[in-house]
């Protein structure tokens, strides 16, 4: 018997074996989607809930911060803690990038305490704002995103991986078997970044408690570990911080207490209520 494509008969178990891996492949991915998705609903997303903003007054313990950072003890007498603790400091939270800080005095600093007392000014404003750069991510669902062209999902041993690539930016995740994220690492042209994230199961879903981070910036220095934490307050409806941690590790560490909160549920346009 003679076959008139003898070579197409041959290489047929090797297309029939690609069409099935790539049949099975295909449903892996699938898988992987659906269960990415289905666990994507369980984490807590205030803004998908309809948040937009919140506004909050910020308080410290000025006198433990300056005793820590100078190594004595500080009284709360004196001139630069009873400054702080007159000053009014608010934050206005539009859960998609930083914080804006305002500082409002109610009286100027001591003469001689004018430059330590800006150089306090722009160092607490970096510390909030670089605070919520970092938790709204884990706030508005970007932590955890809506898959889309750039993004690819698979199964790992340990659980499931995602990775995103935009311009300048790479992303990597990981989740365990439970669909918990684990680590997240983040490469940008100046920066290079590890973080693992804690999460709280509550009755809203799972919820941002902790990150610990190491951030090298530029990606070949040394790295500086960052740790932020936050407990949770309600306010109409909506779980939002109550305190927030923030250290860096070796240098310095400030527990902010958020008081008076004002949420917004309306458009940008339409916000006027703030503390």
């Amino acid at each position: 018997m003679r076959y008139r494509n003898l070579k197409a008969l041959v290489v047929m178990p090797a297309v029939v074996m690609l069409l099935l891996t790539a049949s099975s492949a295909g449903t892996q991915a699938d898988a992987a989607m659906q269960r990415y998705l289905l666990a994507r609903a369980t984490y807590y997303t205030p803004t998908a809930d309809g948040l937009r903003t919140f506004d909050c007054k910020v308080s410290a313990d000025w006198k433990d911060f300056l005793s820590r950072a100078s190594g004595k003890d500080i009284g709360e007498d004196h001139p630069a803690v009873k400054y702080l603790n007159s000053v009014n400091i608010t934050v206005h939270n539009t859960l998609r990038s930083k914080a804006e800080v305002h500082w409002g005095e109610t009286a100027p600093a001591p003469a001689n305490l004018q430059d330590g007392t800006t150089k306090m000014r722009e160092g607490i404003a970096q510390m909030l704002e670089g605070y919520f750069q970092s938790w709204n991510a884990y706030l508005n669902g970007a932590m955890v995103p809506l898959p889309d062209k750039s993004t690819n999902i698979s199964f790992t041993p340990e659980g499931t991986h995602l990775a995103a690539i935009a311009p300048k930016t790479s992303v990597d995740e990981d989740f365990d078997k439970d669909m918990l994220l684990t680590r997240v690492h983040v490469i940008t042209d100046g920066n290079d970044t590890v973080a693992m994230p804690t999460f709280t199961d509550t009755a809203r879903g799972r919820t941002i408690s902790e990150v610990r981070s190491e951030v090298r910036q530029p990606q070949t220095a040394p790295p500086v570990y960052i740790t932020l934490a936050a407990k949770y307050q309600t306010v109409a409806g909506y779980e939002i911080p109550s305190v927030l941690h923030f250290e860096v590790q070796n240098v310095t560490q400030l527990d902010f207490d958020l008081t008076g909160c004002v949420v917004n549920t309306a458009s940008p346009a339409a916000e006027t209520k703030k503390p």
